[in-house]
This record gives structure tokens, C-alpha cells and sequence, in this order.
């Protein structure tokens, strides 16, 4: 089939690979709030979604708001087949059509696969940054 926007209909399916990502995921935080395409199957299984927000700005984004790519997943057996790089291309085609230039991104720096994937897609690397936190118990 290929990439369509997220139905009602792929909830379970969708936060199933948002998990897989991240380790939790619900549709009030995850999937309402934002823009939400996935990957089907010719069966009709989802097999990969990305999602997007506008966010205020977006580190090396000309654009404000930023169009920010909040996460991309396929999974393993679909991977290396153009599944992610449609995903994303979805995604480039929302950012264009508000009239957005640039799309931002972020991955953690030890997920070297998806500093990868991010590259091979054209996206360039804009700063690195180690977040801090104090309890104040």
C-alpha cells in the first residue's frame, strides 16, 4: 500500500511502534496532539509511522514555527526498503505546503542508526546537547 495518514483505526498498531521507540506512548500525548502518517502493509498492517508537530523553533530552523519531525519508526523486517524515507518524505510534503523551508529533527547521540538514517535522508547535524537535572528535594 504505502504511506496515508493515521485513522482511528491504527491505534493499537501505532502505539505499538511508538513504544518500540521511545518505551511508553499514549494517544493523548502522542498521537492527538499531532500531525501522524504511517506505512501500510498490502494486508493493511502498519509497519512504520512518523509523526509532526509546529514547534516555537527549532535549533538551525529558519523557519517559526518549526516543522519538527517528533518520531519516525519502521520496523526492523521493513527497514532498507524506502519505508522510512517515504515517511519522512510525507512529512517534508506537510512542512511544504504551510510554506515551511527546513524541518527539524533530533535523535539521542548514542542511537547511531538513527544518526544515520537522519543523514542519509539530507538531514545535517546543527549542535549537540547534553540535558542536566536537579532534584530540588
Amino acid at each position: 500500500m504505502g504511506v496515508r495518514r493515521f485513522s482511528p483505526g491504527d491505534e493499537s498498531e501505532v502505539l505499538a511502534l511508538m513504544r518500540a521507540l521511545w518505551g511508553h506512548a499514549t494517544i493523548e500525548d502522542d498521537i492527538e496532539p499531532l500531525e501522524v502518517w504511517v506505512w501500510a502493509d498490502a494486508d493493511g498492517s502498519v509497519t512504520g509511522f512518523a509523526s509532526a508537530s509546529l514547534r516555537d523553533w527549532a535549533a538551525g530552523c529558519e523557519s517559526r514555527p518549526a516543522p519538527f519531525l517528533e518520531g519516525w519508526f519502521v520496523a526492523e523486517h521493513r527497514r532498507r526498503g524506502g519505508v522510512g524515507a517515504a515517511l519522512v518524505g510525507a512529512v517534508e510534503d506537510w512542512a511544504r505546503s504551510l510554506g515551511h523551508t527546513d524541518l527539524g529533527s533530533d535523535t539521542w547521540l548514542d542511537n547511531d542508526l538513527g544518526r544515520q538514517a537522519h543523514e542519509a535522508l539530507g538531514f545535517e547535524e546543527v549542535e549537540r546537547v547534553i540535558s542536566y537535572r536537579k532534584s530540588l528535594s
